[in-house]
């Protein structure tokens, strides 16, 4: 069957999904619905795991999440061919789409997003990004970022501290790329005040990732770098030309992966530890993803 991915019109939805209400894959009761809920659920899956890796996070991803797979390579959270001779091993950042909080017209949508590649901006191979919608409204989002160092003894993660918070320390820069979105209603540059644990903290909104075309002079063009989505509406990937990407679903991403040649090439350019746990996050994601026909 051939893969699918969606034109320039949907470039937002298949990168940040803000398209919210009428779409229920179903998620199980006990499953994450959001930034606290995931973290608190990594916190009790990796509680006193002696050699954690961001494999075990996923765990934590709910079932029934759409997934987008982008090999867009000038974000934070940037993809990566296996090497820069061999186009046919691409290493993407995977977007899944779950079900929040509320139904019907309040829908809200949790975005957990892992990357395979283990270059770029402080590691993101062993960080899961994490958003989530704000205010039951489309536009904003609340933001967060884990690490998870690799095959060490599992520190337990501050829940308040995987926020991007606004200013000081506690942000996770995240409108270096974003801008902080202000949606009606909203006051103080997009800062809002929640409670996590009873305890109150101020979070700086964040706007769908990029607006106003922060690496590109044209947004829509970001569709190019797109190589799956089973996120309705489906449309075909249009010709873009020079495109240096192939359509490829995360099974297939994995198949690629797990060839003997590949894995000697992996190895040659990163880190035998690195190769590994690219190669283990692959197969954990697309057993995830295949919980929603995303083969």
């Amino acid at each position: 069957m051939r893969n699918s991915a969606v034109g320039p019109t949907r470039w937002v939805l298949v990168l940040v999904g803000l398209l919210a209400g009428g779409l229920h894959p179903g998620a199980a009761a006990a499953d994450p619905v959001d930034i606290e809920s995931f973290v608190k659920c990594v916190n009790k899956e990796l509680k006193d795991k002696k050699a954690a890796t961001v494999v075990d996070t996923v765990k934590c991803v709910p079932n029934g999440c759409f997934v987008t797979l982008s090999m867009e390579m000038r974000s934070a959270q940037k993809a990566c061919f296996g090497h820069p001779n061999q186009p046919k091993i691409q290493l993407p950042r995977v977007v899944f789409d779950c079900p929040g909080p509320g139904d019907g017209d309040h829908e809200l949508r949790f975005f957990p997003s892992y990357v395979l590649c283990p270059t770029g901006f402080a590691k993101q191979l062993h960080h899961v990004e994490l958003a989530e919608h704000a205010q039951e409204m489309i536009g904003a989002l609340k933001m967060a970022d884990i690490e998870i160092a690799p095959n060490q003894p599992f520190q337990p993660l501050d829940v308040a501290g995987a926020f991007s918070q606004a200013g000081g320390t506690g942000s996770k820069r995240c409108n270096e790329c974003h801008r902080p979105a202000r949606p009606a209603g909203v006051r103080d540059g997009g800062v809002i005040t929640v409670k996590i644990d009873g305890q109150p903290i101020q979070l700086q909104l964040s706007a769908p990732f990029p607006v106003g075309g922060v690496f590109l002079d044209d947004p829509s063009s970001l569709a190019q770098f797109i190589i799956f989505n089973n996120r309705p509406p489906i449309q075909d990937l249009d010709d873009f030309e020079g495109r240096s990407y192939v359509n490829q679903s995360l099974a297939g991403v994995c198949a690629e992966i797990e060839k003997k040649e590949s894995q000697k090439i992996l190895k040659e350019r990163f880190k035998d530890q690195d190769t590994a746990i690219l190669t283990a996050l692959c197969k954990a994601l697309a057993a995830k993803a295949s919980n929603h026909g995303a083969h």
